[in-house]
Parts: structure tokens; C-alpha cells; sequence
């Protein structure tokens, strides 16, 4: 499966929060799936970076 990555969901992940569903961490997991990223996710990590 194909899997577009949601900004909160990357970054739950990547820092392992509680709010990632249990869906969303088998999907994440699962080898066989092809993760994305938006460029405009990386964009508003910056920018909610650059706000703190």
C-alpha cells in the first residue's frame, strides 16, 4: 500500500507520542508499504519550528 504521511502523524511518530493511533503506527511499520512525505509537511515543520 501507498501511504501519504500527514504532518501530526510524522511527527507523532518520530517522536513517539501516544496521540499516533495504533492504525497509523501497523501502517507506518509495515514494510511492505511506501511512505510519503508532503513537501509542504517538511515546509510547515520549518515554519512551526521557527515559531517556537
Amino acid at each position: 500500500m501507498r501511504a501519504l504521511l500527514d504532518t501530526h502523524v510524522f511527527i507523532w511518530w518520530v517522536t513517539d507520542d501516544s496521540q499516533l493511533s495504533a492504525n497509523a503506527r501497523d501502517v507506518i511499520t509495515d514494510s511492505s508499504n511506501i511512505l510519503f512525505l508532503s513537501v509542504v509537511s517538511a515546509w510547515e515543520i520549518i515554519i512551526k519550528n521557527k515559531l517556537t
